[in-house]
């Protein structure tokens, strides 16, 4: 109505000069609309933009009918608990009201609860959404009445049902009357993020699952956990317990458990794979060119799906059968506790021992591993990946006895022998539920995760076999419980580190004067940090330091991917820009970022590949869902997330970091590359224990400890490329280096010329021939850009580039390759006609493209370095501009330019690098033959090049560009970048995740709700013990600045015969499995029958 008012009256002056104010300085008054009601006359003040910064503007009838809905929820459920509050904490139930009313009107931009960095829908229904569930759950606990209910005796003590209602009815009023501090501080967190969050606590502490990539793959777990979970209840229900549907509740647990942690947990991946294996099968096109490493890693799931119903089928019947006999029944007590012990006992060897023996500083007392792999010694290896040594197929070995044979061996027994005790105690139908909650979680998660089941049973057997013994509730039910304690330990331990290794005084950087201000502070916040600690801990919250300072604060519960944001990072080249911006060169060919991005993408392919199987070697350590690693050698560092761990998969996440980045940065990887506390070792130190050698010195283990990082591999071999890249001013600084290259410029021209199936059809062009014919005996090109400093032809008589002088150097190399053409593609016409000797078409159209092409990057004889860097670029780059008219004969077909010219250019920089080697090019057919294998195995191009990206996806060995390098406010530099495809070692440096965690929530809520624009914050400033700026530059953009961010990416283990052959396993095990794997292989487009 204000704008029709608005435009009505500007309308109606225009028609009317008369009514125009004489005074053009003054601007028309605005009238507010008068909006009438029956009787009742109001005005709106307002206008429109005024109205924008009160209300939200949306066109989305959903929404709308969202925030009605939520409006109307809200009220009514507020004036129903309204009554249940009296003085002083109606006003907070009404305040609270009014907030959640008027967030759906506009909504807060930013939230302390969001985890997104731009503006966020979802923030108008947080406060609503969480208003009218405690309000319901209010109105529920105070409508039911349970007084007359029994008391529980559950572990030793008396649950009185009326007294717990009691407590949480308080609890829940007081979050109520707390609420605009609740929100303030944002402990609640938005729908989305607690959707995905209770649905992966719900399938990791229930269900034994793992990690989720994703709201769609955690409730797609679920639902399959669920259809195994009522499947069992009815068996249990139905069958009693007994006889042979006991058996088959066994067995149907064993194998349900054993397919569901084999089976990702993503379904767009098996929807993929399947469509792409009717598309082969039909012999239907794919639509979408998919890379091979894609192709490949879409048929994994296909063949582990077809083997795994194989392997679940066997294990169903072997369980169902075996446990149909007697066998077990004579397991427990004592064998039972053998076993158990003798598994705890392995598990610690296997799980703790082994690895910790293989890291760098074992037990961070030793200067160098016990076990130590092949590459360890070396400086680089660039013939194999890692080889598998004697102590990894231990590890391994040992690791499958305990999953297949220890651990299901003792959970069958003790179900067997506790199941009768439950069903004395609970009844039927609530041990129905109760066992098949506690079998799936048992054998899926040693199925799934089993590195830390020894801990778990170890404390079962010593905290509910002994000290508490008299209050056990059976051992399938203690165990369950004790593997939500050790979990829940696991996190209280972790934050602790954190929070002492953080705020340590003795090693503490201060980012800002701020920081130290407030780090004394932190002595009287000790107390509610423990409280914190634990409460963080239980709800798996990350606990984050205030503005980086030493003062903690607990935030909302998050997923492990952490980072809600499905993308990756696009990089920009040629073909995504305006043709004037690729010529005349954007921004990207000054972001190194940008083009160093494609390495990271390469080495996210690599890990795809050897990552999982790696992990199973051993060569990670113990790897846990949301564990996150530092990878890096002399370029790359990246920082890897395991999103989830399941058996034989992971998914992962890797943020590719600067090259080349801030002091911060530097000095943080200069502490991890310099952690080799065996060159510090001292036999003169004070602190050096004689008699040991191998110890390290005490500073040196006071400093290893202190940290919340540790190296947990130093020889890991990853296929990436080693990327070298020399100055190109220090190399091209002469007349004699750019005479030399211009000599291999021309042989490239004519090399290029030859070998161009459009040779004849040039030569038969009447434009291109009248202008090459048009040239005699004595012709010759005096353009004042040729002089004999760099020109080898350069003709003093004729002061220029003639025929003859260009004969003299070059006739022999044309004859040549007229001769190689002749024998290769048997053109007798060219060579009937064309001899090559001078005054032939062919002869003198070799000469017209040698100096065409010698003037696309030269403007003077006597230019500096710099300059003839700047146009050999550009010709680099594919930009050829003709600026003479002797040159625009090549105008009839320009892909002269791009099939012989730009590729003669950057064939002529690996001419001219060989030649620092000492190749000879003097002898032609040597040199023919060295251009022929460069182009069929070297990729030479510019980086904004798409063929640039593919190579190096497709894994061409050898690549070769000119880069420039620069600001626009300096003097650009330019470098040979010469890549090669080979083995690298990395380092694996292994982080505290809680540590991570609560750095990035500081991050978030400094930068997203805060508001903070420093860009030299104190809360990213280089501390070494916690790798501050590494971690906080991982965030997402624009917390955080990473080049490179992957999409979520699932490594599988080798394949199965594979896998078997490495470890040395039966022959005819290896034969089964190999055909079974065979058979599901869907190649060359069809299904093997």
């Amino acid at each position: 109505q204000v704008e029709t008012q608005v435009e009505t009256q500007v309308e109606t002056q225009v028609e009317n000069p008369a009514t125009l104010n004489p005074d053009s300085s003054k601007k028309p008054e605005f009238r507010p609309p008068e909006i009438s009601l029956g009787f009742i006359h109001f005005k709106i003040p307002f206008k429109r933009l005024t109205l924008l910064n009160i209300l939200d503007r949306t066109d989305d009838w959903m929404e709308a009918a969202l925030c009605v809905i939520l409006a109307t929820t809200t009220a009514l459920s507020g004036f129903v608990i309204l009554p249940l509050f009296s003085e002083f904490t109606i006003f907070s139930v009404c305040y609270a009201m009014g907030m959640s009313h008027y967030s759906l009107l506009k909504s807060p931009q930013p939230d302390s609860s969001s985890p997104r960095h731009d503006f966020n829908r979802l923030n108008a229904f947080t406060r609503p959404f969480w208003f009218t569930i405690i309000a319901c759950f209010i109105i529920l606990l105070s409508r039911v009445d349970i007084s007359g209910t029994n008391m529980y005796y559950f572990y030793g003590w008396n649950w009185p049902m009326a007294k717990i209602q009691t407590f949480f009815l308080d609890v829940l009023k007081g979050a109520i009357i707390l609420y605009p501090l609740i929100h303030l501080f944002g402990l609640f967190p938005q729908v989305q993020t607690l959707s995905i969050y209770l649905a992966e606590q719900i399938n990791i502490h229930a269900f034994g699952g793992s990690g989720s990539p994703s709201i769609p793959a955690t409730y797609f777990d679920i639902s399959r956990n669920a259809v195994v979970l009522g499947i069992l209840i009815i068996l249990g229900y139905f069958g009693n317990f007994s006889g042979f549907l006991f058996n088959l509740w066994i067995g149907i647990v064993i194998s349900m458990s054993f397919l569901n942690s084999r089976l990702v947990t993503d379904p767009f991946l098996l929807v993929q794979a399947f469509k792409q294996l009717l598309a082969r099968k039909s012999k239907i096109p794919a639509k979408i060119q998919i890379e091979k490493f894609e192709r490949d890693s879409n048929n994994y799931p296909i063949q582990r799906l077809v083997v795994d119903l194989v392997f679940a089928l066997i294990i169903l019947v072997l369980a169902t059968g075996i446990h149909a006999t007697t066998f077990f029944d004579y397991l427990y007590p004592t064998p039972f506790f053998v076993i158990a012990i003798f598994t705890a006992v392995l598990g610690f060897f296997n799980d703790y021992i082994l690895p910790t023996m293989t890291k760098p500083w074992p037990f961070k007392l030793f200067q160098s591993p016990f076990f130590e792999s092949r590459e360890y010694r070396e400086f680089n290896n660039k013939d194999s990946p890692n080889q598998i040594m004697w102590f990894e197929r231990v590890y391994t070995v040992l690791g499958m006895i305990q999953k297949v044979v220890l651990y299901p061996l003792l959970f069958v027994t003790i179900l067997t022998h506790d199941i009768p005790i439950l069903i004395t105690k609970w009844g039927l139908i609530t041990t129905a539920v109760l066992a098949s909650f506690v079998a799936l979680k048992m054998f899926r998660g040693q199925f799934s995760d089993p590195a830390l089941r020894w801990l778990t049973l170890s404390f079962c057997l010593v905290f509910f076999g002994y000290d508490y013994a008299r209050f056990s509730e059976t051992f399938s039910v203690d165990f369950f419980v004790s593997c939500f304690i050790v979990a829940k330990l696991e996190d209280i331990l972790l934050k602790i580190y954190f929070i002492l290794v953080y705020i340590a005084p003795w090693q503490i950087s201060w980012g800002s004067a701020a920081h130290a201000f407030l780090q004394p502070l932190g002595i009287p916040h000790t107390v509610l940090c423990i409280f914190q600690i634990l409460w963080s801990s239980f709800i798996s919250a990350p606990l984050y330091p205030i503005l980086g300072a030493p003062l903690f604060f607990t935030s909302y519960g998050h997923s492990t991917k952490f980072w809600e944001r499905n993308y990756k990072t696009n990089r920009v080249d040629n073909s995504q820009v305006k043709l004037s911006e690729a010529l005349e060169g954007s921004s990207s060919e000054f972001n190194l970022n940008n083009l160093n991005s494609i390495f990271y993408e390469h080495l996210m392919i690599s890990l795809q590949k050897a990552l999982h199987s790696n992990i199973e070697a051993g060569r990670f350590g113990n790897v846990g869902t949301g564990d996150i690693f530092i990878l890096l050698n002399d370029k790359l560092t990246a920082m890897l997330h395991i999103i989830e761990v399941s058996n034989g998969y992971c998914t992962f996440q890797i943020r590719g970091m600067e090259f080349k980045g801030t002091y911060c940065q530097e000095r943080e990887l200069e502490g991890i590359n310099k952690a080799d506390y065996s060159e510090n070792y001292d036999n003169g130190c004070p602190c050096y224990i004689p008699g040991i050698p191998n110890f390290l010195t005490l500073p040196d283990t006071w400093v290893a400890r202190w940290a919340c990082w540790e190296a947990q591999n130093a020889a890991l071999m990853f296929k990436t490329y080693s990327i070298g890249l020399n100055p190109a001013g220090s190399t091209i600084n002469s007349f004699s280096m750019k005479m030399i290259l211009i000599k291999y410029y021309v042989l490239s021209i004519i090399y290029y010329l030859f070998k161009s199936s459009s040779l004849e059809s040039w030569l038969t062009d009447p434009i291109i021939l009248n202008h090459v014919t048009s040239f005699n005996k004595f012709h010759a090109d005096c353009d004042p850009i040729f002089s004999k400093t760099i020109d080898e032809d350069y003709d003093d008589v004729a002061d220029g580039i003639s025929l003859k002088s260009f004969e003299n150097i070059y006739g022999r190399w044309v004859r040549h390759c007229l001769a190689e053409k002749t024998k290769i593609d048997g053109t007798p016409s060219l060579n009937a006609e064309n001899d090559g000797t001078i005054g032939t078409p062919i002869f003198n159209l070799s000469f017209a493209l040698s100096v065409l092409g010698r003037r696309c990057f030269m403007s003077s004889p006597f230019q500096n370095p710099s300059q003839f860097l700047s146009r050999y670029y550009t010709l680099f780059k594919g930009d050829i501009r003709i600026t003479s008219m002797k040159d625009e004969f090549v105008l009839a077909d320009p892909d002269i330019m791009n099939k012989v010219l730009v590729k003669a250019g950057r064939m002529s920089l690996r001419l001219f690098q060989d030649h620092f080697i000492g190749e000879d090019f003097d002898d032609y057919e040597n040199l023919h033959g060295m251009l022929e294998d460069y182009d069929r195995n070297l990729v030479v191009c510019h980086e904004s090049d798409p063929q640039w990206r593919t190579s190096i996806l497709a894994e061409v060995p050898t690549m070769l560009s000119f880069r420039k390098t620069g600001d626009t406010y300096s003097e650009p530099e330019y470098g040979i970048l010469t890549l090669t495809l080979r083995y690298q070692k990395f380092r694996a440096v292994k982080l505290n995740r809680e540590c991570v965690r609560g750095l990035w929530t500081s991050q978030v809520q400094e930068i997203t709700y805060l508001g903070s624009k420093n860009s030299e914050r104190g809360s990213i400033q280089q501390l070494r013990t916690v790798l501050r700026n590494l971690t906080n530059q991982c965030c997402d953009f624009p917390v955080g600045y990473p080049i490179f961010v992957s999409p979520l990416t699932t490594s599988y283990s080798s394949f199965w015969p594979d896998m078997l052959q490495k470890y040395k396993m039966p022959e005819f095990f290896r034969q089964l499995v190999g055909k079974l794997w065979q058979r599901s292989d869907p190649k060359d487009g069809d299904v093997k029958k």
